[in-house]
């Protein structure tokens, strides 16, 4: 199978995850990147890569990123990484960020803009995504069923602080960063708008009493690039 063949299968979303050598997987996602340009393409990936991990599941996933092969390529042993031609990045943030420096796209050129974007993406990666996660454990899978609900309602009150803050941020501003959509935004989109709708917390966290989220919620799911994302896989 030639790459692009491979690209094609992987737009129409008909070939199976099990069916693809994990270094042509990576290498073909990067090659789609390239033919698509990296702007639209980061939003697309990212909420792409959020859709494929909710819809597989670890129980789909678990015994392909558990062989030898697939952690050479990525230790941690999970989705996404990706291959640049030797270079392999793990984490779908430290891809946002790679991608986002070599391309000089999606991140401000200078230094002081630059660490505040990263500074946004690293309050999604120790803030908003496990505090997310721990509500949607505690009030969607498991957790749901335990008598106790002090663990449940200790994650929603934290959840409910952290978008606080961001809806603080987004005062007088369209993103994050100001007037310029950058990774900080496409790193937080997923989760928001998991919590109000995957995980069904949007009352238990009081989603509708913030002022500026909301809308750049809206917003951010209404970009063509994002909005690509969110069909892939394929919608049964």
């Amino acid at each position: 199978m030639t790459c692009d063949e491979l690209i094609r299968q992987l737009e129409d979303c008909t070939l199976p995850p099990a069916a693809l050598d994990h270094r042509a997987h990576v290498q073909a996602g990067f090659a789609y990147l390239q033919r698509h340009g990296y702007a639209g393409a980061l939003s697309a990936m990212a909420t792409a890569l959020s859709r494929f991990a909710g819809h597989h599941g670890k129980a789909g996933l678990y015994h392909e990123t558990i062989t030898a092969a697939f952690l050479a390529l990525n230790p941690f042993g999970q989705v996404p990484v990706l291959d640049d031609g030797g270079t392999v990045i793990a984490d779908s943030n430290a891809i946002l960020v790679y991608l986002a420096s070599k391309t000089g796209q999606l991140i401000p050129a200078d230094t002081a803009g630059r660490f505040e974007t990263l500074q946004w993406v690293m309050f999604q990666m120790g803030g908003i995504g496990p505090m997310f996660g721990q509500v949607g454990f505690f009030h969607k899978f498991a957790g749901k069923a335990y008598e106790d609900k002090r663990p449940r309602d200790r994650y929603a009150t934290e959840s409910a602080r952290l978008l606080g803050v961001l809806d603080e941020r987004l005062a007088g501003r369209d993103w994050v960063m100001g007037a310029d959509y950058s990774i900080a935004d496409i790193s937080l989109l997923g989760w928001v708008r998991n919590l109000i709708g995957f995980y069904g917390a949007r009352d238990l966290v009081a989603f509708d009493t913030l002022k500026q989220v909301p809308a750049w919620l809206e917003r951010g799911l209404a970009r063509p690039a994002v909005q690509r994302g969110l069909e892939i896989p394929k919608r049964p």
